[in-house]
């Protein structure tokens, strides 16, 4: 499978050394620039339906997060404050100066609010898409004896979701993204780019290195957060 084939007219692939890593960025566009960060398990193609219109006023940048895609997957760096070091190594690797906008979705939040925290002189604006964060929901979702979400303990247990899903990646994502998902929002095209993304062990256990990492982060000082969500945006909070 032709893993750019979803790519929009316009778009290029740069792969790009960072942090001790490469990434694979779709760059686009001019003007301010404009970061996109994709959540799990997903790739840069989720951004793929509204960068065309992104990048007639911004110059877009939208990389496969470590691990992920047609990004290096290596064993370790997957702390989020080390993956938002990742996309600064990007943007100095393209000469692109800030300070920056970034949306991120899902783990991609995570990654823009760890940028933001730490480096709140590089973000102009952030936007977070269907984001849990540390003390706005992550530690409650995590928490599946009061209630929480399953699947953060299951992913961050070492080999076993691995071995349990090797064969079964296509079966996995299809039932989670139409069960979270309007009816047409995922082509079996769509479906079968990301399983191929995600397909055999060692693809599985770069993805799941994303949860591994996680842990309860401290942050301080002022962000202006837009929260986008089933419920009200999240205003800007210190911590």
């Amino acid at each position: 499978m032709n893993t750019t084939d979803w790519l929009p007219d316009g778009f290029t692939i740069k792969r790009t050394a960072t942090n001790d890593t490469h990434l694979s960025v779709a760059v686009a566009g001019s003007g301010p620039v404009l970061v996109l960060l994709h959540g799990w398990p997903q790739t840069s193609r989720a951004w793929a339906r509204v960068m065309p219109a992104l990048a007639r006023t911004h110059t877009v940048v939208v990389p496969d997060l470590r691990g992920t895609g047609d990004s290096d997957r290596p064993a370790d760096g997957y702390a989020k404050t080390n993956q938002a070091d990742d996309i600064r190594g990007v943007l100095h690797a393209l000469n692109l100066t800030g300070p920056v906008a970034v949306t991120g979705h899902d783990i991609g939040s995570m990654i823009a609010l760890a940028w933001a925290a730490s480096h709140p002189e590089d973000i102009s604006h952030l936007v977070l898409v269907d984001a849990l964060l540390p003390g706005l929901g992550l530690e409650e979702a995590m928490n599946v004896a009061e209630g929480g979400m399953w699947h953060f303990g299951f992913f961050m247990t070492p080999d076993i979701p691995e071995m349990l899903l090797d064969g079964h990646e296509l079966e996995f994502v299809t039932a989670t993204f139409t069960a979270m998902s309007n009816p047409g929002t995922f082509s079996e095209a769509d479906l079968a780019a990301y399983a191929q993304a995600y397909t055999g062990r060692e693809r599985l256990r770069a993805g799941f290195a994303h949860y591994r990492t996680l842990r309860v982060c401290q942050t301080s000082g002022v962000i202006g957060v837009v929260g986008v969500t089933g419920g009200p945006p999240s205003g800007g909070r210190r911590r």
